[in-house]
């Protein structure tokens, strides 16, 4: 009894002590790290979310802005816009240097923009969802962090370090804990009216395109494939040429190879006679 009392003792301090190595698997972050770090990753998080909607004023206004800063006409706008957005920078056919960096510059800014806050709806959905399923785990880490230190304590091979560490956590874990909850439960207030606002942004993007003349994105994206396609109905006429060329090669060759043989056989022919 005394000797299966020491064994189940030894294999819960190997536990607690990290377990096996066997593998080199990596540990990952503890109870403690998890529930210390787990605001600070909501709030980047949720910053990085708004961050399209926040902007979205700004940048619109700039848009709206723009050609008349630059003195361009309306269709000549409308046409460089149609190529930022497909990633294609085309600035009006003799515009000034500065007028085409200045283009350039905001295109590559509106195309990232469009990709931004047209993502953002789901992005914030996302969010509210993660933060949902964040808030039960908090009381669970706690507990954990308890528990771990409850074993370290009673670990006769853990070192006096240890043990005052895992105390020092579990003295904290409760009220670790309470914080989190509550920057979290705040996190949530304000992700829970991204939703809404997100798709307010997207629809002020549509209806500046469509003040340019720009009716839909939808337009866009079949301008796309059927450049899309231009280019590989051209990529296969180009291999049908090359496959074409190469048969009359071979053809040429094999003829060659022909009239050399039949050559060859006719002089030995002449010889022998």
């Amino acid at each position: 009894m005394s000797l299966m009392f020491s064994l189940s003792f030894l294999s819960l301090s190997l536990f607690a002590c990290g377990g096996s190595q066997g593998g080199g698997a990596e540990k990952g972050p503890s109870a403690y790290e998890e529930l210390s770090g787990l605001s600070a990753a909501l709030q980047t998080k949720l910053n990085e979310t708004m961050a399209p909607i926040n902007e979205s004023e700004a940048i619109l206004k700039e848009f709206a802005e723009l050609p008349k800063t630059l003195q361009l006409s309306p269709s000549d706008y409308k046409s460089f816009i149609i190529s930022a957005l497909q990633g294609e920078m085309k600035v009006p056919e003799g515009a000034a240097a500065e007028v085409a960096g200045k283009l350039t510059t905001f295109g590559l800014k509106f195309k990232a923009f469009k990709e931004s806050i047209m993502a953002a709806p789901d992005r914030c959905t996302e969010l509210v969802t993660q933060i949902a399923t964040t808030l039960p785990k908090v009381p669970l880490l706690v507990t954990q962090i308890e528990t771990t230190a409850k074993v370290t304590k009673n670990n006769p091979f853990a070192s006096s370090a240890d043990k005052a560490e895992a105390a020092k956590q579990s003295e904290g874990a409760k009220a670790m804990g309470e914080e989190t909850t509550n920057k979290v439960s705040e996190i949530q207030k304000t992700a829970q009216e991204l939703p809404g606002k997100a798709q307010g942004a997207v629809m002020k993007f549509l209806g500046a395109l469509k003040n340019v003349g720009i009716d839909s994105l939808d337009s866009l994206t079949k301008t796309s494939t059927s450049m899309a396609k231009e280019t590989v109905d051209g990529v296969k006429s180009d291999v049908k040429q090359v496959v074409e060329t190469a048969k009359d090669s071979a053809k040429g060759a094999v003829d060659a190879a022909k009239d050399s043989a039949k050559g060859a056989a006719d002089a030995v022919k002449d010889s022998a006679k």
